[in-house]
């Protein structure tokens, strides 16, 4: 499962993408790709 997060935060990084949308609490937050810390959960769309 690791390998695949990390996997995808290069997928990220590579398609330029700047923000992020991080699980917090019951609803999600905007976030710069940068500011992505180890386990962290993200929405993917």
């Amino acid at each position: 499962m690791k390998r695949r997060a990390v996997g995808t935060l290069a997928d990220l990084t590579r398609e330029q993408v700047e923000t992020a949308q991080r699980v917090k609490g019951n609803g999600t937050e905007a976030v710069k790709v940068e500011a992505l810390r180890s386990g962290d959960v993200v929405r993917v769309r």
